[in-house]
C-alpha cells in the first residue's frame, strides 16, 4: 500500500505561550463524556453542579470534650438537627428467597425478583443444537395474544470449550442456567439505626449554612469533628454492635474513625494507611479526639501501617467489621483542585491501575473478615468501574481462587431512612445484575435475547415490536458501548436509533442501503454510510452528511473516540477526526476493497495503531498518523471481520472460506477455531461480567447466531528457578524467578508444549520439537536454537533430559534422542495420574512438577520418578528399560518432588494429606495435612515447602510447621523453593514470587544446638536481627565459628573483638567457661546474667565491681556482703550521687548514713521544703536541738515561713515564732499563740489592731487593744477616723464612728469607782451618741444636696430636715461639717414639694441670714417667690401627735427641739424613714427591778383580738418575724396615764405592768449599769417598732427589715443582725 498525505488548510502552531489545559478541565471533559452520557446522563445537569459546589459538611459531636453537654443547644442555635431528627423508619421489606434450579420462582406474597419478572414478559423460545459447529435460534409463529407469557421451554448452553483446531464439543447436553454467582439480600431494617452515642448535626436539605471551627475544651479535646455528610454513611452501614472487633484499612485523615469510636461500640479498633504522612496525621486527629496515653485507648485502639495488600501475612485474627475506604480519584476534589491531580498527566498509570488497586484491597479485606462479617466498601468517585465493577470483579475474584462467597446487602433502605438528609441517584442495579442483552436481526424483524451473566445460556428471548421501524429486512445492529442506544440499519435505506426501553429515538434515511454502523465509544455519535455517503450523527442533532471517493464498506472509531476510520472499495482507508476532517488516507497497493477495519484496544502498547483487512488476503497495521506500523502480512484466504483477543495480543478473523482463525498481532496465522455454514458477516466479542474481557465470539451467518467461547490450554513449566510460559501462543516467556530476569523469544509458530532442564529448553510445534540452549557466557538471559526434529507423536506431557526428550502418555513413557529416535519405552500396569494433564480452563497443569519429575543424574543416565493412580511411585533411568517401585501411598498422588540428594521423597495424595519418605529405607519421616502441591528446597534437603489456597508452610525435617499467608491472595500451586524465595504458579498462568522469612526454621535449628544448620538456613536470606540472634546463641554455647561468621554479616566489629579476646585466653587457659560467659553477657549489656554466671564461677566480688564501676549501686549491693562492705557502697554511691547532682538519691543515702545535716543542705538545693520538715520533726528534740535550727533556718530560706515556726515552736523558741507569724501575717495562728503565751500577748495584738484598723474593723480593733491593755490607744483611734469622715464629708461614717466613741466612753466606766468620773463618762458618752444621730440626719441632707436624685422617698427626706431643723434651730454650738443653711434649704424645698407651706417659710425666713452657694441661691429664690403665692399653714397629717398629753405639734418645735410643744415629752422618730413613731416613754416604780418588769410585762396574756402586723422579735442579735398572734388586751389607759398630769411623767406599778400587752412594749435594754428605758406603742397594730439591741435605737419594724434584708446590719450601728423569718 501507499500513503497519500492529506494538505491542511491551516496549520496550527505551538506558541511558547500557549495556555496549557489544567487538570480540573481535563477532569470535568472526561466526567462530561463518560457520566453525562453514561448512567447519570438524565441527572448530569443536577449532578455537575453538585460536583462543582463545595460539599456539605456533618458535625460530629467528641463525646470526650467537656463541652459535649452544650454542643445540642449550640447546632440547634445555628441551624442544624441532629442526625436522628431526619430518620425515617424503613418499612418492613418483603424477604427475598435466592433463585436455584429448584426454587426457580418466589412464594406467592414475595416480591418478584428480577429474574422473574423478565421471564414472564417473554415469548416462547425454541433453542435446538443445529450441529456441533453453532446453535440455531429461531423465533416460533406468534400464536398467543398480546401481553401474555410463557416460560421458556428449556435451556441449552451455546459455549463449548474451544481448543486448537477443535470446534464445538459435540457432547453439549442441555442444562438449567445456573444463577447469578453474586447473591442480592435486602438487609434486616430492625436493626437499621443511628447508634445512640453518635451525636452528628447537619443542616437541613436547601440550607448552605458552615459550621464554624470547633473549639477545644480545657483538656485539649475537640469539641466536634467537621466531615462530609455522605461519608457518615459507610459508618452507619457498618452495623456496628457492641464489642465488634473493626478495621478500618484506609483510615487517614481519620474521620470515619473518629465517627466509629464516638459510636462508643467497639471493643478493639484497628486504624490503617500505608503512608507514614498520612499515618501521622491519622494519629493527631485521633489524639485531639480521645485520650490516646490512657491504658483503655491504648488496649482499644491500634494505629498500623501497613500495605492493606499485605494485611493478610500478619497473624491477626479475624475482624467482625472492616471499612474499606478505598483511595479513589475523588471527582469533586479532581474537578475544583489543580494540586496532585488524578488527571495530570503524571498519574495517568496510576489512575489507570486505580480500579485493580483498589480490587486488590477489597480481596485482601474480604480475605480478612470472620465469617459472618461486614465489609463496607466506598469510594468518592461516581464511577462505575471503581464502585460497583470493582466489588462484582472483587466477589468473583474471591469465589474463583479462594472459594469465598460474599453476599452484596441492596442499599435502598439506607436511600430511604436517610432521603431527609441525602439526595440519592436512582442508579440503575449492580453491574453485575444488569441484562445482558444481544439484538439479532431476523427476516420477520428484531429478536431480543438475554443471555446468562457468567456463560453463553440463553435466558429469554423476545420479539421488538414497533410499528415505527424498519420497513423492510434489518441487515446491521450496533449497541452503543454504554448500553444506553443500539441503532439499526436496513433494505429500506433507514437508519434508526434506539433507546434501551426498544423505543425509536431519531431515523435518518439515506440515498442507499446502509453497510456499517459503528458507535463513538465515549459519546453519542453514530457512523453509518450507504454507498459512498457517510452520515455522522450526534444524538439528538441532525445528521452531518458528507460524500466520499468510494463506496463505504466498514467503519471503527479508536478507543478514546477521538477519531474514526472509514474502509472504501477502492482499497483507501480515510482517517477522519471527530468533526469529519479527514486526517489522511491510505492506499493498498492493490486496490483491493477494504472488509473490515479495527483499532487496537486501549490495554494495548500502542493503542492507536489501525488493523486494515481487504479483498487482496492481507492484513495491513497502520499508525494514527497513516504510517506503517508493520509489514503487510499476506494470507492464505479472504479476511471479512477482525476483532481482537481480550489480551490483545491475537486477532479473531473471519474469513471468507467460512471459517474463523487466530492470528497472531504479527501476522501469524496460528489456526482455526470453528467454521461456519456460510458466510460469517457479522462478527462480534461479548464481554462478560466476570472479568470484563471478552470471551466469546457472537457470529452472524445464514440466519444462525454462532456463539462461541475461546479458551486456550496453560503452556508452561519450571526447573530449578527457571520458568518459561507461552505468549500470545506463538512466543515464549523465560523468566529467572531467582535473579529476576526475562527474555521473549518469538518462535513465530504455535507453541504446544514446553519443557525446561537445565541449560535446555524444548518447545513442542506444529510437527516438530526445538531445542534451544542457554548462553551461559553473558550475563543476560538469551537462548539459541540449538537443533530441530520432527516430532509428530501425540502425547500428555513432554519433558526434558540432558540428551532425551521424554513423552509421557496415558500408561506409558518413551524416550526420544535429539536425533529424533526412540530410545526406551515403559509400559505402566496403572496409568499415570493424568486429571492434571488435561488442557482446558478447569485445573492447572503443573505436570512437569508433580506426577512425572525428572530427578536428575548423569547426562543420559537421568532418573524420573512416576506416580500412579493406585498410589505407587515408581522410579526409572533413561539408560535401563528397568521399573523400580519405591513406595505406595494410601492415596492418589497429585504431585511428588525428590529433594537435593536424593535422599527424601515428598509425595502429595488426593486427601490434601504430603506424605515424606526416606528412600533408603523406605520408611515415612512424617506427614502434615493442608497440602495440595510440595517442593523442597533445591539448595537445602531437609526444608520443605507446600501450600493450600494462599496459605504457605515450611517445614524443615520434624520440626513444625511454619504457617504464614501470601502476601498477595491467590489460588495457585507451589512450583519451586530455592534459598528463601517460593515460586507459585497462579491460575492465571503467572509464577508468582514469594519471600519467605525463615526465622522460626533458623530458632527451631537454635533450640536443637545445630547451629551450623541453622547459619545454613540463615544464608538464605535473614534480616540483620536473625543474624545478631543466632551469633549469641553461638557465641553463649562457645561455637565462636559460626558466632565469628554471623558477626561478619552484620559488621559487628566489636564482638568479633571480643570472640577473639576469648579464643586467646582460652588458648593461654582453659579457665573457667563461666567466667567467660560473664563477659559475654556484660559486653552484650545484659548484667544480671553476667552477675549471676560470674557467681556461678566462684567470682562475685567481679559482679560486685560490675555494677559499682557502672554506678548500679543497688545490683552491686545484692551481690555485696558483708556489713562494712555494704556500708562502703552506701559511702561512694552517695559520694557518687552528689557528684552527678542526683540529690534524690544522695539525700537517702545521707540519711541512711545518718548524716542529717548533709541531707538537709541537699534537699535545701534541690527545694524539698516538705522533706525538710519531715525530716526535723523526726529528730530528738533533747539531742538534736542544733540540727533543728538549722533546719528551721533553711526553711525560712526556702520561703516556708509555716514550717520554720513549727520549728522553732518545737524547739521552744516562741520569740522567733512570733517574728515569722507576723511578718507572715498569720493572725489566726498568733491570736491562738497569745492565749497559749501571755508574755508575748502585747507583742502580737498591738500589729494585730493596727492591721483591723487599716483594713476598716475597727470594731475588733477597739477589742484587741482593750485585750492588749491599751484603751485609750482604740478611742484615739477612732476620734481620729471620726475627725477625717467629717472633714471628707461622708457624715454615715462620721455617724458611726461617734457611735463607737459612745460606746468606748460607756465601756470605760466599768472600770472606774468615783461617780464624778462615772458621770463624766456618762456625759461623754451621751454627747458622742447625740452627735451620731445629728451627723446620722445630716447625711440624709448632705447627700440630696450632692445628688437630687435621691433614693428616699420624699416624706424621709422633709422628716430628716425638719427633725434636724428643730434640734438645732436654738442651738449655740452645731458640730462641726454640718451647715444649718443646707439643713434650712432641704427643708424648704421639700417642704413645698409636700405643700408644707407654714414650714418652708419659715425655714426660708430663717435662711435669710444664713449663706448659701451660688447654684442653690437661685433655687432658693424661686421658692421663696413660690411660696408667698401659697397659704401659711401645713396638712395636719403630718403634724406630729403626742400621745402623752393627746396635742398636735408643729412641724418643726423652734423652741423645746424634737419634743412635744405641750407636754415637753421627747418624740421618738425611726431612724430610717425618720418619721414619728407612736411611743410614750413610761417609768418603773422604785421598788420594781428590770427584770421583775420583763416579767411582769410577759406574764397572763389576755386575748382580745388579732392583730393586722407582723410581729418582731430581737433576741440576742437575731431579729425573727412572726406571723400575727392574738393579742392580750391591755390595761385601761386612765390607769397608764393617771399620773401623768401629776407628776409629769408615767410611773408605772406592778398592776399596769401585768395588764400591758407584751408586743406594745418597747424596752431599750442599756448597758453597762445604766437604767432600762421603757416605752408603750399606743399604734402597736399599726405601726410595730423595734430597737436595734446593739446601739438601742428605735425603727419602724417594717423598715428596720427591710434595711436587714439589703444591708445584713443595723442600718445605724452597722452591727450584723442575722435575719429570720417564721411562716
Amino acid at each position: 500500500m501507499t500513503i497519500i498525505q492529506q494538505r491542511w488548510k491551516h496549520k496550527g502552531r505551538w506558541a511558547a505561550g500557549t495556555t496549557k489545559i489544567k487538570p480540573s478541565t481535563l477532569a470535568m471533559t472526561a466526567f462530561d463524556g463518560i457520566y453525562g452520557n453514561g448512567p447519570y446522563e438524565k441527572n448530569w445537569k443536577s449532578i455537575r453542579l453538585a460536583l462543582l459546589s463545595s460539599q456539605k459538611y456533618a458535625a460530629v459531636v467528641n463525646n470526650y470534650s467537656g463541652n459535649r453537654d452544650t454542643m445540642d443547644t449550640f447546632f440547634r442555635e445555628l441551624g442544624a438537627l441532629p442526625l436522628n431528627d431526619y430518620f425515617q423508619p424503613v418499612p418492613e421489606a418483603p424477604i427475598v428467597k435466592e433463585l436455584s434450579k429448584d426454587n426457580p420462582t418466589a412464594d406467592s406474597g414475595v416480591e418478584e425478583s428480577l429474574h422473574d419478572r423478565l421471564r414472564k414478559m417473554s415469548k416462547r423460545v425454541s433453542i435446538r443444537a443445529r450441529d456441533e459447529k453453532s446453535v440455531e435460534v429461531k423465533a416460533e409463529e406468534e400464536s398467543k395474544e398480546e401481553g401474555e407469557a410463557e416460560e421458556p421451554s428449556e435451556f441449552m448452553p451455546a459455549s463449548p470449550v474451544v481448543e486448537e483446531d477443535i470446534h464445538a464439543r459435540p457432547d453439549a447436553q442441555p442444562r438449567q442456567p445456573r444463577r447469578s454467582e453474586v447473591t442480592t439480600l435486602i438487609p434486616d431494617t430492625s436493626v437499621l439505626e443511628i447508634p445512640q452515642y453518635l451525636q452528628a448535626y447537619v443542616f437541613p436539605r436547601g440550607d448552605v449554612s458552615r459550621f464554624p471551627a470547633p473549639n477545644y475544651d480545657r483538656t485539649g479535646f475537640c469539641d466536634y469533628y467537621l466531615m462530609d455528610a455522605a461519608s457518615l454513611l459507610p459508618v452507619l452501614a457498618l452495623g456496628l454492635q457492641s464489642q465488634d472487633r473493626v478495621l478500618d484499612l484506609c483510615a487517614a485523615p481519620g474521620g470515619k474513625s473518629v465517627s466509629i469510636l464516638q459510636t462508643m461500640l467497639p471493643g478493639e479498633m484497628y486504624c490503617n494507611d500505608i503512608k507514614s504522612a498520612r499515618v501521622t496525621r491519622l494519629t493527631a486527629v485521633l489524639n485531639s479526639f480521645f485520650p490516646m496515653d490512657s491504658a483503655d485507648m491504648e488496649n482499644m485502639v491500634k494505629i498500623t501501617q501497613r500495605d492493606a495488600l499485605e494485611w493478610g501475612n500478619f497473624e491477626e485474627p479475624p475482624f467482625d467489621k472492616i471499612l474499606v475506604d478505598v483511595p479513589c480519584t475523588n471527582d469533586r476534589v479532581s474537578a475544583t483542585e489543580e494540586e496532585n491531580n488524578w488527571f495530570t498527566g503524571r498519574r495517568t498509570g496510576e489512575r489507570n491501575a486505580l480500579s485493580q488497586r483498589q480490587m486488590d484491597i477489597l480481596m485482601a479485606a474480604c480475605a480478612t473478615v470472620k465469617k459472618g462479617g461486614t465489609v463496607v466498601y466506598s469510594t468518592c468517585s461516581l464511577s462505575p468501574l471503581q464502585n460497583d465493577g470493582v466489588v462484582h470483579m472483587a466477589m468473583q475474584e474471591l469465589r474463583k481462587q479462594h472459594n469465598i462467597d460474599m453476599v452484596a446487602v441492596d442499599t435502598a433502605p439506607f436511600r430511604h431512612a436517610f432521603k431527609l438528609v441525602y439526595r440519592f441517584h436512582e442508579s440503575p442495579d449492580l453491574i453485575y445484575e444488569k441484562r445482558i442483552l444481544l439484538i439479532a436481526a431476523f427476516e420477520k424483524g428484531l429478536q431480543r435475547f438475554r443471555l446468562d451473566g457468567q456463560s453463553a445460556a440463553i435466558l429469554e428471548r423476545s420479539p421488538i415490536k414497533e410499528k415505527h421501524g424498519h420497513r423492510g429486512n434489518v441487515i446491521k445492529v450496533s449497541w452503543h458501548p454504554l448500553g444506553k442506544r443500539f441503532a439499526t440499519c436496513g433494505t429500506d435505506s433507514l437508519t434508526i436509533i434506539w433507546k434501551d426501553d426498544f423505543t425509536p429515538e431519531q431515523q435518518v434515511r439515506l440515498a442507499e442501503i446502509p453497510q456499517t454502523l459503528a458507535w463513538n465509544p465515549t459519546v453519542h455519535i453514530l457512523i453509518t454510510a450507504a454507498g459512498p455517503q457517510l452520515a455522522s450523527i450526534s444524538v439528538p442533532r441532525d445528521p452531518s452528511l458528507y460524500r466520499l471517493q468510494s463506496n463505504i464498506w466498514c467503519a471503527a472509531w479508536n478507543h478514546i473516540g477521538q477519531i474514526y476510520a472509514v474502509g472504501l472499495d477502492n482499497g483507501a482507508v480515510s482517517v477522519r477526526d471527530r468533526r469529519d476532517n479527514e486526517m489522511c488516507l491510505i492506499h493498498g497497493t492493490l486496490n483491493a476493497p477494504v472488509w473490515d477495519v479495527a483499532w487496537t484496544p486501549a490495554e494495548a502498547p500502542r493503542p492507536d495503531v489501525l488493523v486494515v483487512l481487504d479483498w487482496s488476503c492481507a492484513i495491513g497495521f497502520y499508525q494514527a498518523t497513516g504510517k506503517q506500523f508493520r509489514a503487510t502480512c499476506k494470507l492464505d484466504f479472504v479476511p471479512l471481520r477482525v476483532s481482537f483477543s481480550p489480551d490483545w495480543h491475537l486477532l479473531y478473523v473471519c474469513a471468507a472460506d467460512k471459517k474463523i482463525y487466530v492470528v497472531s498481532i504479527d501476522g501469524v496465522v496460528i489456526g482455526k477455531i470453528a467454521e461456519c455454514r456460510s458466510w460469517p458477516l457479522r462478527f462480534l466479542q461479548r464481554r462478560t461480567t466476570s472479568t470484563y474481557k471478552s470471551d466469546f465470539l457472537v457470529i452472524g451467518a445464514d440466519g444462525l447466531i454462532n456463539m462461541l467461547q475461546i479458551a486456550f490450554d496453560k503452556c508452561w513449566h519450571y526447573h530449578s528457578g527457571l520458568y518459561a510460559s507461552r505468549e500470545s501462543l506463538v512466543n515464549l516467556s523465560v523468566r529467572s524467578l531467582e535473579r529476576n530476569r526475562e527474555t521473549t523469544i518469538a518462535v513465530g509458530e504455535a507453541v504446544h508444549k514446553i519443557a525446561l532442564y537445565r541449560s535446555l529448553m524444548a518447545v513442542v510445534v506444529p510437527n516438530a520439537v526445538v531445542i534451544y540452549r542457554q548462553n551461559t557466557q553473558e550475563m543476560m538471559l538469551r537462548y539459541e536454537e540449538v537443533t530441530r526434529m520432527a516430532f509428530q507423536r501425540q502425547c500428555n506431557v513432554v519433558l526434558l533430559a540432558a540428551q532425551h526428550v521424554v513423552m509421557v502418555h496415558q500408561a506409558k513413557i518413551e524416550a526420544m534422542n535429539f536425533q529424533g529416535a526412540v530410545t526406551q519405552v515403559w509400559n505402566f500396569a496403572k496409568e499415570i495420574r493424568q486429571d492434571r494433564f488435561q488442557s482446558g480452563t478447569h485445573t492447572q497443569l503443573i505436570t512437569m512438577k508433580t506426577c512425572v519429575n525428572v530427578t536428575g543424574g548423569s547426562p543420559g543416565q537421568e532418573s524420573l520418578c512416576v506416580a500412579l493412580i493406585d498410589g505407587a511411585v515408581i522410579r526409572l533411568f533413561l539408560n535401563q528399560p528397568f521399573l523400580h517401585t519405591l513406595l505406595k501411598i494410601p492415596s492418589v498422588p497429585i504431585g511428588l518432588d525428590v529433594n537435593l540428594n536424593h535422599s527424601k521423597l515428598a509425595v502429595v495424595g488426593e486427601n490434601n494429606v504430603i506424605y515424606v519418605y526416606d528412600l533408603a529405607s523406605k520408611v515415612m519421616l512424617y506427614q502434615e495435612p493442608g497440602a495440595d502441591s510440595c517442593a523442597w528446597n533445591q539448595y537445602h534437603p531437609d526444608m520443605l515447602a507446600f501450600s493450600t489456597g494462599s496459605l504457605l508452610k515450611i517445614k524443615m525435617r520434624e520440626n513444625k510447621v511454619h504457617t504464614r499467608r501470601t502476601e498477595t491472595p491467590m489460588n495457585g500451586k507451589v512450583i519451586g523453593y530455592a534459598g528463601s524465595k517460593v515460586f507459585y504458579e497462579t491460575t492465571e498462568a503467572k509464577a508468582v514470587v514469594v519471600d519467605v522469612p525463615h526465622t522460626m526454621l533458623i530458632h527451631q535449628s537454635m533450640e536443637t544446638k545445630d547451629f551450623v544448620d541453622a547459619y545454613t538456613v540463615a544464608c538464605f536470606g535473614c534480616s540483620d536481627n536473625d543474624w545478631k540472634v543466632l551469633g549469641n546463641k553461638a557465641l553463649e554455647s562457645f561455637d565462636l565459628d559460626i558466632a565469628k561468621q554471623c558477626f561478619r554479616r552484620v559488621r559487628d566489629y566489636p564482638m568479633l573483638s571480643l570472640i577473639d579476646e576469648i579464643e586467646q585466653r582460652r588458648k593461654v587457659s582453659d579457665g573457667n567457661d563461666n567466667l567467660y560467659l560473664g563477659d559475654i553477657m556484660a559486653f552484650r549489656g545484659q548484667f544480671d546474667d553476667a552477675a549471676r554466671a560470674y557467681s556461678a564461677g566462684g567470682r562475685p566480688d567481679l559482679a560486685v565491681k560490675l555494677f559499682t564501676d557502672m554506678r548500679r549501686f543497688k545490683q552491686a549491693e545484692q551481690w555485696a556482703s558483708g556489713d562494712e562492705q555494704k556500708r562502703g557502697l552506701l559511702e561512694l554511691r552517695a559520694g557518687w550521687a552528689e557528684k552527678e547532682e542526683d540529690k534524690g538519691e544522695a539525700i537517702e543515702l545521707f540519711l541512711q548514713l545518718g548524716e542529717v545535716e548533709k541531707a538537709l543542705i541537699a534537699m535545701k538545693e534541690i527545694g524539698w521544703a516538705r522533706r525538710v520538715l519531715d525530716t526535723a520533726r523526726a529528730l530528738d528534740v533533747v539531742g538534736q536541738r542544733e540540727t533543728i535550727e538549722l533546719a528551721a533556718s533553711i526553711l525560712l530560706e526556702m520561703n516556708d515561713s509555716n514550717g520554720a515556726a513549727e520549728l522553732y515552736e518545737l524547739n521552744k523558741d516562741i520569740k522567733s515564732v512570733v517574728e515569722i507569724k507576723l511578718a507572715s501575717k498569720d493572725w489566726e495562728y498568733l491570736l491562738a499563740l497569745s492565749d497559749r503565751e501571755p508574755f508575748h500577748r502585747e507583742t502580737i495584738l498591738m500589729p494585730y489592731a493596727q492591721y483591723l484598723i487599716e483594713n476598716d474593723r475597727f470594731i475588733e480593733a477597739r477589742s484587741v487593744y482593750l485585750r492588749a491593755g491599751h484603751p485609750e490607744a482604740a478611742t484615739s483611734v477612732l476620734a481620729q477616723l471620726a475627725q477625717v469622715a467629717v472633714t471628707i464629708e461622708r457624715f454615715s461614717d462620721a455617724s458611726f464612728y461617734n457611735h463607737l466613741l459612745g460606746q468606748v466612753a460607756e465601756e470605760s466606766t466599768l472600770a472606774l469607782t468615783d461617780s464624778g468620773l462615772i458621770e463624766r463618762a456618762y456625759s461623754a458618752a451621751d454627747e458622742f451618741q447625740s452627735k451620731a444621730e445629728l451627723y446620722n440626719l445630716y447625711s440624709v441632707v448632705d447627700n440630696v444636696v450632692k445628688d437630687p436624685f435621691s433614693i428616699l422617698s420624699a416624706e424621709s427626706v422633709f422628716h430628716a430636715s425638719r427633725i434636724l431643723a428643730a434640734k438645732l434651730w436654738s442651738a449655740k454650738d452645731i458640730p462641726p461639717g454640718i451647715k444649718l443653711g443646707y439643713v434650712l434649704f432641704v427643708l424648704a424645698n421639700y417642704g413645698m414639694k409636700l405643700e408644707c407651706y407654714k414650714t418652708a417659710r419659715m425655714a426660708m425666713e430663717r435662711l435669710k441670714d444664713l449663706w448659701l452657694p451660688k447654684k442653690l441661691n437661685a433655687r432658693f429664690v424661686e421658692l421663696y417667690v413660690q411660696n408667698r403665692t401659697c397659704p401659711f399653714q401645713d396638712p395636719q397629717e403630718l403634724s406630729d401627735f403626742c400621745h402623752a398629753c393627746s396635742s398636735f405639734n408643729s412641724l418643726v418645735n423652734t423652741r423645746t427641739g424634737f419634743s412635744c410643744q405641750s407636754c415637753a415629752s421627747a418624740l421618738k422618730y425611726c431612724n430610717v424613714s425618720f418619721e414619728h413613731l407612736p411611743l410614750v416613754e413610761f417609768f418603773l416604780a422604785p421598788t420594781i427591778t428590770n427584770d421583775e418588769a420583763l416579767t411582769l410585762i410577759t406574764m397572763e396574756p389576755m386575748v382580745k383580738g388579732s392583730k393586722n402586723s407582723s410581729e418582731v422579735e430581737v433576741q440576742e442579735g437575731v431579729v425573727r418575724f412572726d406571723r400575727p398572734k392574738t393579742a392580750a388586751p391591755s390595761g385601761s389607759n386612765e390607769q397608764f396615764f393617771a399620773d401623768f398630769q401629776r407628776k409629769g411623767a408615767i410611773v408605772v406599778d406592778r398592776e399596769v405592768l401585768r395588764n400591758l400587752n407584751e408586743e406594745e412594749v418597747v424596752i431599750l435594754r442599756l448597758g453597762n449599769g445604766r437604767q432600762w428605758r421603757f416605752f408603750r406603742n399606743m399604734l402597736a397594730d399599726v405601726v410595730p417598732v423595734t430597737a436595734c439591741c446593739s446601739c438601742c435605737r428605735l425603727f419602724n419594724s417594717d423598715d428596720y427589715f427591710a434595711s436587714l434584708l439589703e444591708l445584713s446590719s443595723c442600718p445605724f450601728c452597722r452591727e450584723p443582725v442575722a435575719v429570720e423569718a417564721n411562716v
